[in-house]
């Protein structure tokens, strides 16, 4: 079901914080997408800015989820959520929807 909404990939739960960082690592390479052209040009002009931005709110995920700090994983997700397709970048948008779950919820060890 995630791939079919655009997805590159998809953990089902449980799973490991070993396969959650991988998956970050995996991921967490950004570079600018050809449809950010359609961009108005003010907006694309934003999108380096942006890009240091979301690099740097992956790192402090991964550190997040190091150390099962959900708190810290909602609100990052919830800001990807909110941000992504606004900058021509609708996969980070579903990476925080993904991410943007209840926060009672757990990762194993």
């Amino acid at each position: 079901m995630s791939r079919e909404a655009g997805c590159n990939h998809h953990l089902s739960k449980p799973f490991s914080r070993g396969q959650l960082l991988s998956v970050l690592e995996e991921y967490g390479r950004l570079t600018q997408p050809a449809g950010t052209d359609a961009l108005e040009p003010e907006v694309r002009a934003l999108i380096p800015g942006y890009l240091e931005n979301v690099s740097r709110d992956l790192l402090r995920l991964s550190r997040a989820a190091e150390v099962s700090d959900f708190d810290q994983i909602h609100t990052i997700a919830h800001n990807l959520k909110g941000s992504g397709a606004g900058y021509g970048f609708p996969h980070l948008s579903s990476i925080g929807t993904a991410w943007k779950r209840p926060r009672g919820n757990r990762i194993r060890d």
